[in-house]
């Protein structure tokens, strides 16, 4: 898959990736490290990459170069809240210029307000800590009724934003927890099938080898029936062979006899 490897990122990409990771917000911005963490981390940058590559109109990207874009979008809005904190602090005459910071409630959502303490220089005009949720336009030094209640309806409105952003953290906090438990379970799950499976087959290796050696078995009663047999066969054509030099002997020792009784039948008779 072609990547945009050096291509410019755009406002309607940057967008895009605002809303998932808000969506993601838990997993991707939470500050634990062990192996759990790391590991939803990078299967959340996995899902934001695939859903943000299936948009028409944007370049298809990496996980690691969204995550990039947005570390180097934190990074902007840190310097530019820094500058305007700096600018608030800052006295003397003139018309009060705002920065350009970027306030959309989306972005405001997704990266935490920033506390920056500036140094006191005892100059009356500054404050030595300010924590800035947003950057609001000021144009009077001077506050008026109005402006007062802008900026406690304002006030009313960052708190409202920052309570719902923390409760959805703690409901994706508490997602999160169950999601984990589920995977610790399927894990659970998935060693008890390898080890039943290594139980198995362990099993039938063991009947394996007890039918091989049952089956030696046989082809060794087999070889020593048959060497049984054959000495039975060498032990009956011993005997045979007993027998035939038996009656050879016995034929002999006949024909013997028949011999010396026909030399004495033709000897003359003795005369007295």
């Amino acid at each position: 898959m072609e990547t945009g490897e050096g291509s410019r990122i755009t406002t309607e990409e940057k967008n895009l990736i605002v809303d998932l990771v808000i969506a993601r917000k838990a997993v991707l911005e939470s500050k634990k490290t062990d192996a759990v963490s790391l590991t939803s981390k990078s299967k959340a940058w996995k899902e934001v990459e695939e859903e943000f590559n299936r948009h028409d109109g944007v370049t298809k990207r990496s996980w690691k170069q969204i995550k990039r874009s947005w570390e180097n979008m934190k990074a902007k809005r840190k310097r530019d809240l820094a500058a305007a904190n700096r600018q608030r602090m800052g006295a003397g005459g003139g018309p009060y210029i705002p920065p350009t910071v970027d306030t959309s409630p989306e972005l405001e959502l997704a990266i935490p307000a920033i506390q920056h303490t500036l140094p006191n220089t005892g100059d009356s005009d500054r404050m030595p800590e300010v924590e800035v949720p947003y950057v609001a336009e000021v144009r009077d030094a001077v506050e008026t009724p109005s402006t007062s209640g802008t900026r406690r309806q304002s006030s009313r409105s960052v708190a409202d934003r920052e309570l719902e952003a923390r409760l959805e953290m703690v409901s994706r906090a508490t997602e999160d927890e169950a999601y984990i438990c589920q995977m610790r379970r399927e894990l659970a799950m998935m060693d008890m099938k390898v080890k039943e499976n290594e139980i198995a087959a362990s099993a039938a290796k063991r009947v394996a080898a007890e039918e091989e050696a049952a089956t030696w078995s046989i082809r060794r009663a087999a070889a020593e029936a048959d060497r049984e047999a054959a000495r039975q066969r060498l032990a009956a054509s011993a005997l045979e062979l007993e027998n035939a030099q038996a009656a050879r002997g016995h034929q002999q020792e006949l024909f013997k006899l028949q011999k010396e009784k026909m030399m004495r039948e033709m000897e003359p008779p003795h005369q007295c």
